[in-house]
């Protein structure tokens, strides 16, 4: 199954995607599946990630739309902006107002960005931080990214019934570094996740939801398989979400895909697919990525089958 797209007519109404988060699964993944694709996918990227070196390389959601594009102008060196931030400052904001009734976003917003700056004043934050940055802005700029910020922190809070959820983490953004393959790891971003009853003593995530920027794009089913994937080889949660949600406010789309084997491992293959493409030690690293020899993730999908 590809996703199930929920009406636009429909959304942006809470209640859909409350709906959709808190479903019972309609088949669950078994124990030795989950194991043996985790095997596969360890296996394929420890051949895929030799030669790389001691960097350990980031695979998120730019890597796996770069395989689909035919030239890439490569890395640009991250900078903050009022849109790199906001998510950042957006997190922290929205919890604050499911913790605190009567919390304005545009309140809590203004009030992260003051703790950003007073820690990093205090000694708090390291430079290149995000309070280092904010601390340097002058206050019309500072403004304009804690606009930004109460926007995000608006859309996430009005999105969903959070009510229904059962223990809801909010917000998550961790590096999970692959066992065994210490010099990659997969970057885990999420907005929300519902735990089943059953899994909420244990702190595992059912069901994971992303908000994110635009439209979806041709790889998003994939995008939100590796949100999936990162949770499933986690040593710190050993979870296997039974489907991911991505809503996208801008554009009023929602997708629910459904986390089965199918997904894990064209995921996979395409994580494996991005390894082997990235530079190796010793090699240029200025050459443009289109430059570089490609490897079709289907290739690399039907490899990681082959191993299991």
């Amino acid at each position: 199954m590809v996703g199930t797209s929920l009406s636009p007519v429909v959304l942006p109404k809470a209640a859909a995607l409350t709906d959709a988060l808190v479903a019972p699964p309609s088949a669950m993944l078994a124990d030795e599946v989950v194991l043996g694709v985790r095997k596969a996918f360890v296996d394929a990227l420890r051949a895929a990630a030799e030669g790389l070196g001691a960097d350990r390389l980031m695979i998120d959601a730019f890597r796996i739309r770069a395989l689909t594009e035919e030239t890439s102008r490569g890395e640009q060196p991250f900078r903050w902006s009022p849109q790199a931030a906001r998510r950042s400052i957006g997190i922290e904001a929205a919890r604050a107002c499911l913790a605190r009734a009567g919390l304005t976003p545009l309140a809590a917003a203004n009030d992260e960005v003051d703790r950003l700056v007073l820690s990093h004043e205090q000694g708090g934050s390291a430079a290149g931080t995000l309070g280092e940055w904010l601390a340097q802005l002058h206050v019309g700029a500072r403004a304009v990214v804690i606009a930004e910020a109460a926007g995000w922190t608006s859309q996430l809070v009005s999105a969903l019934e959070w009510e229904r959820l059962v223990e809801p983490v909010v917000g998550a953004n961790r590096r999970v570094v692959v066992p065994d393959v210490p010099n990659v790891a997969l970057r885990m971003r999420f907005e929300a996740a519902h735990r089943s009853s059953g899994d909420a003593a244990k702190k595992r995530p059912a069901a994971l939801f992303l908000m994110l920027p635009g439209r979806p794009a041709s790889t998003v089913r994939l995008e939100l398989g590796l949100a999936a994937l990162a949770v499933v080889v986690d040593a710190r949660t050993r979870a296997t979400p039974h489907r991911v949600i991505g809503w996208w406010p801008q554009s009023g789309r929602a997708l629910v895909v459904p986390v089965d084997e199918v997904l894990l491992r064209e995921t996979a293959g395409r994580v494996v697919a991005a390894v082997q493409r990235a530079p190796r030690s010793g090699a240029p690293t200025s050459a443009p990525m289109e430059h570089q020899r490609p490897v079709h993730p289907q290739v690399a999908s039907r490899d990681l089958r082959a191993a299991s």
